[in-house]
């Protein structure tokens, strides 16, 4: 089962069925929760615990929160009941010019393209709704040595901010960037 949102633009999300489908066997399911149940919950759970060093997971109460943000991008990719991708962002309150932040990414197979094509749509959604910049908090490098500055780096990010124990937030200005699509997209 795939269902796009009434109020979304339909071809970007069959687009991203599409090119994850090339990318995993089994049928993809798109799951947009409206509230943060025990189901959503636990994916949440398994991606993070996956991805994500304890300090950086979220409470059941952190998550709901979040969806409380206007303007929610919140979405799991499974497959047969296993969370494959995680997608959570929200438009920044008053913030301008309209940002768009990107709270948590979290693909559970690396080194196959996944991620792009995942950061790939949420920035094109982004662009599609008038966003003029996404912004992010990362890391150098996650505990397990994967260079995350680098995977935004490759997409137009660049750093604003830098902790002293590498902790970064970024930036993606929106108005000087052109549409990606599966042709400017380096395939492996």
């Amino acid at each position: 089962m795939w269902q796009i949102p009434e109020n979304e633009e339909k071809g970007r999300w069959f687009q991203l069925k599409d090119e994850l489908s090339r990318k995993y066997s089994g049928e993809l399911e798109l799951v947009l929760p409206k509230e943060c149940d025990e189901r959503c919950f636990r994916w949440f759970q398994i991606l993070e615990e996956e991805d994500f060093r304890f300090d950086l997971r979220y409470t059941r109460q952190e998550i709901v929160e979040r969806l409380n943000n206007p303007e929610v991008l919140f979405f799991f990719v499974v497959i047969q009941e296993t969370p494959e991708i995680l997608v959570l962002g929200y438009r920044l309150p008053d913030y301008e010019p309209p940002t768009f932040y990107l709270d948590t990414i979290a693909v559970r197979q690396r080194g196959r393209g996944i991620g792009d094509i995942v950061l790939e749509f949420v920035i094109n959604r982004a662009r599609d709704r008038t966003y003029q910049a996404i912004m992010l908090d990362t890391e150098e490098k996650d505990e397990k040595g994967i260079p995350l500055r680098h995977f935004y780096e490759e997409h137009g990010f660049e750093a604003i901010t830098r902790t002293e124990q590498g902790d970064l937030t970024m930036r993606l200005d929106l108005d000087n960037t052109r549409p990606i699509n599966e042709n400017s997209r380096d395939h492996e």
